[in-house]
């Protein structure tokens, strides 16, 4: 069981990076003021962990879940 909530913990973390990276690219590809990116991007990061909280993490767990039980 530890395993499996070690697994679930990375996996999360690293959907969580990848999230913040691609909003941080979008952010500065799109916006030309310094200031505004800087609130965007300080925004973006409480988005993306509540996005990946809330409605990816479920994916992502019951993903590992079916690996779990497959192996």
């Amino acid at each position: 069981m530890k395993n499996y909530v070690f697994w679930c913990g990375v996996c999360n973390i690293v959907i969580f990076i990848v999230l913040v990276v691609l909003s941080i690219l979008v952010i500065i590809n799109i916006f030309e003021d310094f200031i505004v990116r800087v609130v965007l991007i300080i925004l973006s990061f409480f988005l993306c962990g509540y996005v990946e909280e809330k409605i990816i993490s479920k994916y992502v767990n019951g993903f590992i879940e079916h690996l779990k039980n497959k192996l």
